[in-house]
Protein backbone atom coordinates (compact mmCIF):
# COMPACT_ATOMS: atom_id res chain seq x y z
CA UNK A 1 0.00 0.00 0.00
CA UNK A 2 1.34 3.40 -1.00
CA UNK A 3 1.34 6.65 0.92
CA UNK A 4 -1.98 7.97 -0.44
CA UNK A 5 -3.75 4.66 0.15
CA UNK A 6 -2.38 4.46 3.69
CA UNK A 7 -3.51 7.99 4.55
CA UNK A 8 -6.94 7.33 3.04
CA UNK A 9 -7.35 4.02 4.89
CA UNK A 10 -6.40 5.50 8.26
CA UNK A 11 -8.71 8.48 7.75
CA UNK A 12 -11.59 6.25 6.64
CA UNK A 13 -11.16 4.07 9.72
CA UNK A 14 -11.22 7.05 12.09
CA UNK A 15 -14.15 8.69 10.29
CA UNK A 16 -16.16 5.46 10.24
CA UNK A 17 -15.88 5.23 14.03
CA UNK A 18 -16.98 8.84 14.32
CA UNK A 19 -19.90 8.41 11.90
CA UNK A 20 -21.10 5.22 13.58
CA UNK A 21 -21.13 6.62 17.11
CA UNK A 22 -22.48 10.05 16.21
CA UNK A 23 -25.20 8.86 13.83
CA UNK A 24 -26.34 6.33 16.45
CA UNK A 25 -26.82 9.13 18.97
CA UNK A 26 -28.44 11.32 16.32
CA UNK A 27 -30.89 8.53 15.45
CA UNK A 28 -32.17 8.41 19.03
CA UNK A 29 -32.46 12.19 19.11
CA UNK A 30 -34.29 12.28 15.76
CA UNK A 31 -36.69 9.53 16.87
CA UNK A 32 -37.80 11.47 19.95
CA UNK A 33 -38.18 14.66 17.94
CA UNK A 34 -40.00 12.88 15.11
CA UNK A 35 -42.67 11.46 17.43
CA UNK A 36 -43.37 14.96 18.75
CA UNK A 37 -43.45 16.58 15.32
CA UNK A 38 -45.66 13.86 13.81
CA UNK A 39 -48.15 14.19 16.67
CA UNK A 40 -48.31 17.97 16.25
CA UNK A 41 -48.51 17.71 12.44
CA UNK A 42 -51.42 15.28 12.31
CA UNK A 43 -53.22 17.01 15.18
CA UNK A 44 -53.13 20.31 13.34
CA UNK A 45 -54.00 18.60 10.06
CA UNK A 46 -57.03 16.89 11.61
CA UNK A 47 -58.17 20.15 13.24
CA UNK A 48 -57.85 22.00 9.93
CA UNK A 49 -59.73 19.22 8.12
CA UNK A 50 -62.62 19.39 10.62
CA UNK A 51 -62.87 23.13 10.09
CA UNK A 52 -62.89 22.66 6.34
CA UNK A 53 -59.65 24.57 5.82
CA UNK A 54 -57.99 21.53 4.20
CA UNK A 55 -59.56 19.54 1.39
CA UNK A 56 -56.89 17.07 0.42
CA UNK A 57 -57.75 14.02 -1.70
CA UNK A 58 -57.26 10.61 -0.15
CA UNK A 59 -54.44 9.82 -2.58
CA UNK A 60 -52.46 12.82 -1.30
CA UNK A 61 -52.93 11.80 2.32
CA UNK A 62 -51.93 8.21 1.52
CA UNK A 63 -48.82 9.47 -0.24
CA UNK A 64 -47.83 11.64 2.73
CA UNK A 65 -48.30 8.76 5.14
CA UNK A 66 -46.25 6.46 2.90
CA UNK A 67 -43.40 8.99 2.75
CA UNK A 68 -43.43 9.37 6.52
CA UNK A 69 -43.30 5.63 7.05
CA UNK A 70 -40.43 5.17 4.61
CA UNK A 71 -38.43 8.07 6.03
CA UNK A 72 -39.02 6.86 9.59
CA UNK A 73 -37.84 3.38 8.62
CA UNK A 74 -34.53 4.78 7.30
CA UNK A 75 -33.80 7.71 9.61
CA UNK A 76 -35.08 6.38 12.92
CA UNK A 77 -33.51 2.92 12.77
CA UNK A 78 -29.72 2.88 13.11
CA UNK A 79 -29.35 -0.52 11.43
CA UNK A 80 -31.32 0.65 8.40
CA UNK A 81 -29.41 3.92 8.29
CA UNK A 82 -26.12 1.99 8.42
CA UNK A 83 -27.16 -0.37 5.62
CA UNK A 84 -29.03 1.97 3.30
CA UNK A 85 -27.20 5.28 3.70
CA UNK A 86 -23.68 4.84 5.05
CA UNK A 87 -22.90 1.68 3.10
CA UNK A 88 -24.55 3.11 -0.02
CA UNK A 89 -22.26 6.15 -0.01
CA UNK A 90 -19.18 3.96 0.33
CA UNK A 91 -20.35 1.69 -2.48
CA UNK A 92 -21.12 4.65 -4.75
CA UNK A 93 -17.60 6.07 -4.55
CA UNK A 94 -15.99 2.64 -4.79
CA UNK A 95 -17.98 1.49 -7.83
CA UNK A 96 -17.68 4.75 -9.77
CA UNK A 97 -13.94 4.98 -9.05
CA UNK A 98 -13.44 1.41 -10.22
CA UNK A 99 -15.35 2.07 -13.46
CA UNK A 100 -13.49 5.31 -14.20
CA UNK A 101 -10.10 3.71 -13.59
CA UNK A 102 -10.86 0.60 -15.64
CA UNK A 103 -10.66 -1.60 -12.56
CA UNK A 104 -7.21 -0.33 -11.53
CA UNK A 105 -8.42 0.76 -8.07
CA UNK A 106 -11.65 1.09 -6.10
CA UNK A 107 -10.74 4.19 -4.07
CA UNK A 108 -9.21 7.56 -4.98
CA UNK A 109 -6.23 7.01 -2.67
CA UNK A 110 -5.42 3.62 -4.17
CA UNK A 111 -5.76 5.14 -7.64
CA UNK A 112 -3.22 7.85 -6.76
CA UNK A 113 -0.79 5.14 -5.64
CA UNK A 114 -1.41 3.30 -8.91
CA UNK A 115 -0.10 6.26 -10.92
CA UNK A 116 3.45 4.89 -10.83
CA UNK A 117 2.58 1.25 -10.19
CA UNK A 118 3.32 0.00 -13.72
CA UNK A 119 6.82 -0.79 -14.87
CA UNK A 120 9.05 0.11 -17.81
CA UNK A 121 11.77 -2.04 -19.38
CA UNK A 122 14.68 0.13 -20.61
CA UNK A 123 16.30 -0.82 -23.95
CA UNK A 124 18.76 -3.68 -23.61
CA UNK A 125 17.44 -4.68 -20.17
CA UNK A 126 15.34 -7.63 -19.04
CA UNK A 127 14.21 -6.21 -15.70
CA UNK A 128 11.05 -4.13 -15.57
CA UNK A 129 11.53 -1.05 -13.41
CA UNK A 130 9.00 1.25 -11.67
CA UNK A 131 8.52 4.42 -13.75
CA UNK A 132 9.82 6.73 -11.02
CA UNK A 133 13.15 4.84 -10.89
CA UNK A 134 13.82 4.48 -14.63
CA UNK A 135 15.68 7.76 -14.98
CA UNK A 136 17.85 7.06 -11.93
CA UNK A 137 18.75 3.65 -13.39
CA UNK A 138 19.66 5.19 -16.74
CA UNK A 139 21.68 7.96 -15.05
CA UNK A 140 23.84 5.34 -13.33
CA UNK A 141 23.98 3.15 -16.43
CA UNK A 142 25.32 6.03 -18.56
CA UNK A 143 27.84 7.28 -16.00
CA UNK A 144 31.13 8.56 -17.38
CA UNK A 145 34.55 7.03 -17.01
CA UNK A 146 35.11 8.49 -13.54
CA UNK A 147 31.77 7.29 -12.17
CA UNK A 148 29.70 10.50 -12.40
CA UNK A 149 26.07 9.72 -13.36
CA UNK A 150 24.63 11.16 -16.56
CA UNK A 151 23.32 14.56 -15.47
CA UNK A 152 20.56 14.66 -18.08
CA UNK A 153 18.87 11.56 -16.69
CA UNK A 154 19.70 12.65 -13.15
CA UNK A 155 17.87 15.97 -13.66
CA UNK A 156 15.00 14.16 -15.40
CA UNK A 157 14.71 11.81 -12.42
CA UNK A 158 14.43 14.80 -10.07
CA UNK A 159 11.75 16.41 -12.25
CA UNK A 160 9.71 13.21 -12.45
CA UNK A 161 9.85 12.89 -8.66
CA UNK A 162 8.66 16.48 -8.39
CA UNK A 163 5.78 15.74 -10.77
CA UNK A 164 4.76 12.76 -8.65
CA UNK A 165 4.78 14.84 -5.45
CA UNK A 166 2.69 17.59 -7.07
CA UNK A 167 0.04 15.14 -8.28
CA UNK A 168 -0.15 13.26 -4.99
CA UNK A 169 -0.40 16.38 -2.80
CA UNK A 170 -2.83 18.35 -4.97
CA UNK A 171 -5.08 15.32 -5.47
CA UNK A 172 -5.04 14.31 -1.81
CA UNK A 173 -6.14 17.74 -0.56
CA UNK A 174 -9.68 17.71 -2.07
CA UNK A 175 -10.10 13.99 -1.34
CA UNK A 176 -9.33 14.37 2.37
CA UNK A 177 -11.50 17.49 2.69
CA UNK A 178 -14.44 15.83 0.96
CA UNK A 179 -14.11 12.70 3.12
CA UNK A 180 -14.23 14.76 6.29
CA UNK A 181 -17.24 16.69 4.96
CA UNK A 182 -19.07 13.48 4.01
CA UNK A 183 -18.39 12.02 7.46
CA UNK A 184 -19.88 15.09 9.15
CA UNK A 185 -22.94 15.05 6.87
CA UNK A 186 -23.50 11.33 7.44
CA UNK A 187 -23.12 11.78 11.20
CA UNK A 188 -25.97 14.31 11.29
CA UNK A 189 -27.86 12.57 8.48
CA UNK A 190 -30.66 10.96 10.56
CA UNK A 191 -31.87 14.39 11.67
CA UNK A 192 -32.00 15.82 8.14
CA UNK A 193 -33.57 12.68 6.68
CA UNK A 194 -36.23 12.95 9.37
CA UNK A 195 -37.00 16.45 8.07
CA UNK A 196 -38.05 14.89 4.74
CA UNK A 197 -41.25 13.73 6.45
CA UNK A 198 -42.86 17.16 6.32
CA UNK A 199 -43.32 19.30 3.19
CA UNK A 200 -42.38 22.50 5.01
CA UNK A 201 -38.98 21.13 6.11
CA UNK A 202 -38.20 19.03 3.03
CA UNK A 203 -35.97 21.77 1.59
CA UNK A 204 -33.49 21.19 4.42
CA UNK A 205 -33.31 17.52 3.52
CA UNK A 206 -32.72 18.45 -0.14
CA UNK A 207 -29.89 20.77 0.89
CA UNK A 208 -28.29 18.02 3.02
CA UNK A 209 -28.62 15.51 0.17
CA UNK A 210 -27.09 17.83 -2.43
CA UNK A 211 -24.20 18.72 -0.10
CA UNK A 212 -23.47 15.05 0.57
CA UNK A 213 -23.63 14.14 -3.12
CA UNK A 214 -21.41 17.10 -4.00
CA UNK A 215 -18.66 15.84 -1.74
CA UNK A 216 -19.05 12.26 -2.95
CA UNK A 217 -18.79 13.42 -6.56
CA UNK A 218 -15.64 15.35 -5.62
CA UNK A 219 -13.90 12.07 -4.84
CA UNK A 220 -15.13 10.54 -8.10
CA UNK A 221 -13.97 13.53 -10.16
CA UNK A 222 -10.52 13.46 -8.55
CA UNK A 223 -10.37 9.73 -9.32
CA UNK A 224 -11.17 10.51 -12.95
CA UNK A 225 -8.39 13.10 -13.07
CA UNK A 226 -5.92 10.68 -11.48
CA UNK A 227 -6.84 7.98 -14.00
CA UNK A 228 -5.46 10.24 -16.75
CA UNK A 229 -2.08 10.70 -15.06
CA UNK A 230 -0.63 7.19 -15.72
CA UNK A 231 -1.33 7.53 -19.44
CA UNK A 232 0.57 10.82 -19.65
CA UNK A 233 3.47 9.72 -17.47
CA UNK A 234 3.88 6.38 -19.23
CA UNK A 235 3.92 8.10 -22.61
CA UNK A 236 6.60 10.59 -21.53
CA UNK A 237 8.81 7.93 -19.92
CA UNK A 238 8.50 5.47 -22.81
CA UNK A 239 9.40 8.19 -25.33
CA UNK A 240 12.42 9.11 -23.21
CA UNK A 241 13.84 5.61 -22.76
CA UNK A 242 12.98 4.02 -26.10
CA UNK A 243 13.76 6.96 -28.39
CA UNK A 244 17.22 8.06 -29.42
CA UNK A 245 16.98 11.38 -27.59
CA UNK A 246 19.63 13.85 -26.55
CA UNK A 247 20.06 14.92 -22.96
CA UNK A 248 18.23 18.19 -23.54
CA UNK A 249 15.25 16.39 -25.09
CA UNK A 250 15.03 14.02 -22.11
CA UNK A 251 14.98 16.98 -19.73
CA UNK A 252 12.37 18.75 -21.84
CA UNK A 253 10.07 15.74 -21.64
CA UNK A 254 10.52 15.60 -17.86
CA UNK A 255 9.66 19.31 -17.66
CA UNK A 256 6.54 18.50 -19.68
CA UNK A 257 5.62 15.92 -17.04
CA UNK A 258 5.92 18.57 -14.31
CA UNK A 259 3.72 20.97 -16.27
CA UNK A 260 1.12 18.24 -16.86
CA UNK A 261 1.20 17.35 -13.15
CA UNK A 262 0.61 20.97 -12.16
CA UNK A 263 -2.30 21.28 -14.58
CA UNK A 264 -3.93 18.07 -13.41
CA UNK A 265 -3.30 19.02 -9.78
CA UNK A 266 -5.00 22.39 -10.24
CA UNK A 267 -7.93 20.60 -11.88
CA UNK A 268 -8.15 18.32 -8.85
CA UNK A 269 -8.26 21.37 -6.57
CA UNK A 270 -11.29 22.56 -8.54
CA UNK A 271 -13.00 19.16 -8.22
CA UNK A 272 -15.00 20.27 -5.19
CA UNK A 273 -16.56 23.09 -7.17
CA UNK A 274 -17.34 20.71 -10.03
CA UNK A 275 -18.97 18.23 -7.66
CA UNK A 276 -20.93 20.99 -5.97
CA UNK A 277 -22.24 22.25 -9.30
CA UNK A 278 -23.26 18.77 -10.42
CA UNK A 279 -25.13 18.08 -7.18
CA UNK A 280 -26.52 21.58 -6.70
CA UNK A 281 -24.67 22.16 -3.45
CA UNK A 282 -21.73 20.94 -1.40
CA UNK A 283 -18.61 22.35 0.15
CA UNK A 284 -16.26 23.75 -2.48
CA UNK A 285 -12.58 24.45 -1.91
CA UNK A 286 -11.52 27.21 -4.30
CA UNK A 287 -8.07 26.17 -5.42
CA UNK A 288 -7.52 29.47 -7.23
CA UNK A 289 -8.19 31.57 -4.15
CA UNK A 290 -6.16 29.11 -2.05
CA UNK A 291 -3.08 29.49 -4.23
CA UNK A 292 -3.66 33.20 -4.61
CA UNK A 293 -3.88 33.61 -0.85
CA UNK A 294 -0.69 31.60 -0.44
CA UNK A 295 1.05 33.86 -2.93
CA UNK A 296 -0.23 36.93 -1.12
CA UNK A 297 0.94 35.55 2.23
CA UNK A 298 4.45 34.83 0.97
CA UNK A 299 4.87 38.13 -0.83
CA UNK A 300 3.36 40.10 2.07
CA UNK A 301 5.83 38.47 4.45
CA UNK A 302 8.66 39.47 2.15
CA UNK A 303 7.23 42.96 1.73
CA UNK A 304 6.67 43.34 5.47
CA UNK A 305 10.23 42.31 6.15
CA UNK A 306 11.46 44.78 3.58
CA UNK A 307 9.30 47.49 5.10
CA UNK A 308 10.67 46.77 8.56
CA UNK A 309 14.27 46.89 7.35
CA UNK A 310 13.67 50.09 5.44
CA UNK A 311 12.02 51.71 8.45
CA UNK A 312 14.89 50.64 10.69
CA UNK A 313 17.47 52.12 8.35
CA UNK A 314 15.58 55.37 8.00
CA UNK A 315 15.22 55.66 11.76
CA UNK A 316 18.95 55.35 12.12
CA UNK A 317 19.38 58.20 9.65
CA UNK A 318 16.61 60.19 11.44
CA UNK A 319 14.71 60.61 8.14
CA UNK A 320 10.97 61.20 8.23
CA UNK A 321 9.29 58.45 6.14
CA UNK A 322 5.66 59.32 6.88
CA UNK A 323 5.02 60.76 3.42
CA UNK A 324 7.03 58.29 1.34
CA UNK A 325 4.30 55.61 1.04
CA UNK A 326 4.64 51.84 1.11
CA UNK A 327 8.02 50.33 0.22
CA UNK A 328 8.47 48.95 -3.29
CA UNK A 329 8.95 45.30 -2.21
CA UNK A 330 5.61 45.39 -0.39
CA UNK A 331 3.80 46.89 -3.38
CA UNK A 332 5.39 44.34 -5.70
CA UNK A 333 4.37 41.54 -3.37
CA UNK A 334 0.74 42.70 -3.30
CA UNK A 335 0.69 43.00 -7.11
CA UNK A 336 2.17 39.52 -7.65
CA UNK A 337 -0.28 37.92 -5.24
CA UNK A 338 -3.26 39.54 -6.95
CA UNK A 339 -1.92 38.52 -10.36
CA UNK A 340 -1.72 34.85 -9.30
CA UNK A 341 -5.30 34.92 -8.02
CA UNK A 342 -6.60 36.68 -11.16
CA UNK A 343 -4.94 34.21 -13.54
CA UNK A 344 -6.27 31.16 -11.70
CA UNK A 345 -9.75 32.67 -11.46
CA UNK A 346 -9.70 33.31 -15.21
CA UNK A 347 -8.72 29.69 -15.88
CA UNK A 348 -11.56 28.54 -13.62
CA UNK A 349 -14.11 30.64 -15.50
CA UNK A 350 -12.94 29.22 -18.84
CA UNK A 351 -13.69 25.71 -17.55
Amino acid sequence: MGMAGYIETQLDSALLTYVTSTSSSMTGYAATLAVTLISIYWTLFGYAAMRGDVNEPMSKITKDVGIMLFVAMVALSFSNYQNYVIEATKALVSDMTSRMSGGAANSPGALIDAIFADCVTPPGETKCLPPDTVYAFLAIKHENSIGIPDMSFFIANFLMGLAEIVVVVLCLIPILLSKVAVAVFLAIGPFFIMLAMFPVTRTYFNAWLSATLGNLLTQVIVAGICSVVPIIMQKIINDSVTGDLSGVEVINRAIGAVIAAIGLGLSALKASQMGAQLAGGGVAMDGGNWLGSLGNMVTNLRGGRGAGNAQSDKQKDTVNTATQGAPKPYVAGQTAGRAVGNVLDALSRRK
